[in-house]
């Protein structure tokens, strides 16, 4: 009798959720619609926002006072870049750094322009466009091959001995014409669709007999069925697609 009850029960159930849905269907297709609509313009946004990457957090302009920017990361400080006639002054928790412009002095060729970076604790480095590329320079005032992430030897020390930011990194933060916009649409696209398939394939037994359709199997065989493994391994590898391609989606926000 208990096995009998939970087999009605979990019939009613299903029929009443199937009932739910054919009078409500058109109520919820809105209301998927609507949020499909808000998320589509929360990403084309999100793709579209310019700003900088720092402490492992990315900035982005909130409001300009006057000569002063504001940008803000999630759950960090804002940051306040100064603008006047001689450079920038950006501030970063309780830390002032001055850059300055200026002209290459050195004999490397493709180098347009030289940013001197003030530290707090009364040192200085410099940055320079290189060839197109925001790189930093040597104590000889040449480039050093490496974009705005420098090893941590060309890392100069604050005023408590830690290890401060590089002058890419602050002239990057200072100037918005160095601001670029987070990862690629067209991959992250890629990634949902790919988690989509992944999603289909571990939760659709009709999706797994056409893919297993769909391979060639009845080449060879007359009238092929999948076997039991084949739809395990199938959910299995559904599921690991799905949460990989979820997961690599992330790094493009």
């Amino acid at each position: 009798m208990k096995y009998s009850d939970s087999g009605t029960s979990s019939s009613a159930f299903g029929a009443v959720s199937r009932n739910f849905l054919q009078r409500h269907k058109r109520r919820i297709a809105i209301i998927l619609s609507i949020l499909g609509l808000v998320a589509l313009i929360v990403v084309i946004h999100h793709f579209n926002s310019k700003g900088f990457d720092l402490d492992g957090s990315r900035y982005t302009s909130q409001s300009v006072q006057g000569d002063t920017a504001f940008y803000q990361a999630r759950f960090k400080p804002p940051i306040e870049v100064r603008r006047d006639s001689s450079g920038r002054e950006i501030r970063i928790k309780d830390q002032t750094y001055r850059i300055t412009e200026g002209t290459y002095s050195g004999s490397e060729a493709g180098v347009d322009l030289v940013y001197t970076v003030a530290y707090p604790n009364g040192s200085s480095r410099q940055a320079a466009v290189w060839n197109g590329f925001l790189v930093n320079l040597d104590g000889r005032g040449e480039p050093i091959i490496m974009t705005v992430s420098a090893s941590s030897t060309d890392k100069p020390s604050d005023a408590n001995g830690r290890s401060a930011y590089t002058a890419a990194q602050l002239v990057a933060a200072a100037y918005p014409q160095f601001h670029e916009k987070p990862g690629n649409p067209a991959i992250f696209v890629a990634l949902l669709l790919l988690a989509a398939f992944g999603g289909c394939l571990s939760r659709y037994r009709r999706f797994q007999d056409f893919l297993f359709k769909l391979r060639g199997s009845g080449l060879w065989v007359r009238d092929p069925e999948p076997s039991e493994f084949y739809y395990a391994m199938s959910r299995f590898g559904g599921m690991a697609i799905l949460v990989g391609a979820l997961f690599a989606s992330l790094f493009q926000l």
